[in-house]
């Protein structure tokens, strides 16, 4: 589109008359016929990497090997080492395969309802604290 309302200027239409044709503000074709190269940007709170560096070197303190993630996290807050949260800490020492996957708790028995241990002749006792 710029270069068509470039070549259409060159011919001698104005600049305002051919930007009305397209429907966009003559502001707005100069910006895109002189557009400045976008400056890369990084996040304020990316994490560093004397930071994740310092979070590996914490999990492999003797005794925190074998521990879990919480552990790591506890111990760089209290020493001072290094200040980030559970899930970035997770997140550092999982991309360097250094801790297992977590695992998700599945319910072992079948659920029993307590109509049915009525129906068997159970008893039940409900306290209702409120």
């Amino acid at each position: 589109m710029v270069n068509i309302i470039k070549e259409s200027i060159a011919e001698g239409v104005g600049q305002k008359t051919a930007c009305e044709i397209f429907e966009i503000h003559p502001r707005k074709f100069r910006r895109w016929a002189h557009s400045k190269p976008v400056k890369p940007r990084t996040a304020w709170n990316k994490t560093l990497a004397h930071e994740r560096d310092a979070i590996e070197a914490a999990a492999w303190t003797p005794e925190l090997i074998g521990k879990p993630v919480s552990h790591i996290f506890i111990y760089g807050h209290e020493s001072g080492k290094f200040f980030a949260s559970l899930s970035t800490v997770y997140r550092t020492l999982k991309s360097k395969n250094m801790v297992e996957p977590r695992k998700h708790w599945h319910r072992t028995t079948p659920y029993v309802s307590a109509h049915s241990l009525l129906d068997e002749g159970f008893s039940l006792l409900c306290y209702d604290g409120t």
